[in-house]
């Protein structure tokens, strides 16, 4: 069974709301999500994933809404973590970023962070 991982999505389009507006019909109305903030210009949203992020997912947003910027910023709950970006931002081409490090597993948040007795 796959641990869960969790993107913490920030999609943003400076210049064309409707890039956005249907990258949000398009491809978030069938993902297992969260929604912490949506306007014309931004969506914040946390989705699932099992394992680690679907990158080739993420690749194909930044093909079919090149007026988009997307930061996702993951965790998984065997302690992997990671962010991940590209796109577009104010006006200037970010090519795609990635870096995954080893974090706390959810046990090991458990343990530091649960209050003493």
């Amino acid at each position: 069974m796959p641990n869960d991982c969790w993107n913490n999505l920030t999609i943003i389009s400076h210049n064309n709301k409707n890039q956005l507006k249907n990258l949000y019909e398009e491809e978030l109305k069938d993902k297992k999500k969260n929604i912490i903030y949506k306007g014309s210009r931004g969506i914040k949203i946390d989705v699932w994933s099992p394992n680690e992020p679907n990158y080739k997912w993420l690749e194909s947003l930044l093909e079919k809404y090149d007026e988009c910027w997307v930061k996702n910023e993951w965790h998984e709950e065997g302690g992997k973590a990671g962010v991940w970006i590209g796109g577009k931002l104010y006006e200037t081409k970010i090519e795609i970023k990635s870096m995954s490090w080893e974090d706390l597993t959810i046990e090991g948040q458990y343990y530091y962070f649960k209050k003493d007795e």
